[in-house]
């Protein structure tokens, strides 16, 4: 079972209080990385013209892809102080550019 909490929008500024400078990294479609148990591929099961397919990753609009995918985020990004993850957007802040620029350099080698 996944238990993913979302920072309240109070919580997130209270992070970013302080920085000057700022980047964020867009996973848009991200979500279609993220591969899908074999045990559970039936549950995803749709009917066409054609036949029936089975979605091998994680389909948009799937209950439960928000929470994997914010999951699979976290443990990337954990560790990193300056890093936090918002739906399918990875923000990085610091107070100097030099700062930003080394973070999202380690965060390109996670």
């Amino acid at each position: 079972m996944w238990a993913v909490t979302t920072m309240e929008p109070e919580d997130f500024m209270q992070a970013l209080h302080g920085s000057t400078c700022f980047s964020k990294i867009d996973l848009a479609e991200a979500y279609l990385q993220i591969p899908l148990a074999p045990t559970c591929r039936h549950f995803t099961t749709i009917n066409t013209p054609w036949r029936l397919y089975q979605y091998n990753f994680q389909p948009f609009g799937l209950l439960t892809s928000s929470g994997i995918f914010q999951a699979a985020i976290d443990e990337v990004i954990r560790g990193l102080d300056v890093v936090l993850g918002f739906q399918d957007d990875v923000i990085v802040f610091g107070t100097t550019k030099a700062e930003c620029t080394s973070t999202n350099l380690q965060l390109s080698d996670a």
